[in-house]
């Protein structure tokens, strides 16, 4: 099920198309490189990664879900591979 117009609006931590109400993964701790609230996620290197690391994306919907336990989840994010 996609979000309608009126259910996006634009993310306050990275500026994105966003779910309104959803947390963004973004506005939490990277559980897998330790990046920053607000800040991107970072490769083994320390450079910057192309894309949020999925663990990620999973505490954020794993938060979404515990605020939503019916299961009204839409849309997911991108998540680097």
């Amino acid at each position: 099920m996609s979000a309608t117009k009126e259910q996006r609006g634009e993310c306050a931590w990275c500026g994105g198309d966003a779910i309104i109400g959803t947390t963004c993964p973004r506005s939490i701790e990277c559980p897998q490189c330790g990046a920053f609230c607000g800040h991107p996620c970072k490769r083994p290197s320390g450079h910057r990664a192309p894309q949020l690391h999925m663990s990620r994306i999973t505490e954020a919907e794993r938060m979404d879900r515990e605020h939503a336990p019916h299961g009204n989840l839409l849309d997911g994010w991108r998540a680097a591979r």
